[in-house]
């Protein structure tokens, strides 16, 4: 995550129990709001977006997988997912062994099929397929 200097200053100066508190009292409203109005729960969904964003920028500038506080713990999680990038490249791909490979035939891409493949084939993605891994930060009560 690249940032200017004067962003950099102000990341580290977060107190991430703050931020911790914040971010639970937050989820904790949404979770109340739950039936009201999306514009509600837009405005809850923006600020722990942006929570989110600044914990993970203070965790990755401290070099922390996670941070306990008296809050809770902000702490790093890997996100994956897979898609289709190339329809016709994919199906070729799978009937070319359609045995072996007929667990990626669904409606949608199973990240856990890709997964499976791409540990078997020394990382190589399945033919069109993107494939994605990024840091996020989640949160858990004290």
């Amino acid at each position: 995550m690249q940032m200017t200097p004067e962003q950099e200053t102000m990341v580290r100066a977060l107190d991430i129990a703050d931020l911790t508190k914040r971010y639970i009292a937050l989820r904790d409203m949404k979770e109340k709001l739950e039936g009201d109005t999306k514009e509600q729960l837009a405005k809850i969904n923006q600020g722990l977006a942006k929570i989110e964003v600044l914990a993970l920028a203070w965790l990755s500038l401290n070099k922390l997988d996670s941070a306990p506080n008296p809050f809770g713990t902000p702490y790093l999680t890997k996100k994956t997912g897979a898609n289709m990038a190339d329809r016709a490249a994919f199906n070729r791909f799978v009937l070319e062994d359609g045995a072996a490979r007929i667990a990626f035939f669904s409606n949608n891409v199973s990240k856990d099929t890709v997964k499976a493949y791409m540990e078997a084939n020394e990382g190589a993605c399945p033919p069109g397929i993107n494939w994605y891994s990024e840091n996020a930060v989640n949160f858990k009560r004290a």
